[in-house]
């Protein structure tokens, strides 16, 4: 695949045309048969032995990318049940939480509309707090979770499509002043 940030995990930024082994998750670090992994635009991630998530690739839209997994220690000792990378945002279902984080545009985020919009470090979905949530998804401009038919979701705002949506055909906008080429212009020789 594409190498850009380092996404690949192979220390560097080349592509790969076959696929490798992750050297950094050989012999002591392997990867346990029910390790979780997910992958984003530019970033990746798994799981390993003990539940510890390792990162790489480029996790913020400003700054240094990582050339190769290292520990994503915020989220060391949760046990990861689900995550998921989007275009810049990435989410984990864990125990009774929904964690999120990353650079939002439409507060996907769920931090709610009075919350904060983006987070360069995992945060608690409070609106989702002692919830189980089976799974989370990212996309671009939107995070899903799917959380237990038996959780009471009741208070949540439900949203509903318009019925039509009719467009609005705006007039063509008139070009302002300029004189037309070749006219009133003097020639310089």
């Amino acid at each position: 695949g594409f190498g850009g940030y380092g996404r690949l995990g192979h220390r560097g930024q080349k592509d790969e045309f076959s696929p490798r082994k992750i050297e950094m998750f050989e012999n002591r670090l392997a990867l346990p048969l029910d390790s979780k992994i997910a992958c984003g635009n530019m970033t990746s991630f798994a799981t390993i032995k003990g539940g510890q998530i390792y990162q790489w690739g480029k996790p913020k839209l400003s700054g240094d990318t990582i050339m190769y997994p290292k520990p994503l220690f915020e989220l060391s000792g949760w046990n990861i049940r689900s995550m998921a990378g989007g275009n810049g945002t990435f989410a984990v279902a864990s125990e009774k939480s929904a964690i999120t984080w990353g650079t939002a545009l439409y507060q996907e985020l769920g931090y709610g509309p009075k919350g904060k919009k983006s987070s360069a470090n995992p945060a608690k979905v409070e609106a989702l707090d002692d919830m189980l949530t089976h799974e989370v998804n990212c996309s671009a401009g939107n995070i899903l979770f799917l959380v237990d038919s038996k959780e009471d979701v009741s208070a949540f705002e439900e949203w509903e499509a318009p019925a039509t949506v009719t467009p609005v055909e705006e007039p063509p906008k008139k070009r302002k002043g300029g004189a037309k080429a070749g006219r009133g212009r003097k020639r310089v020789r």
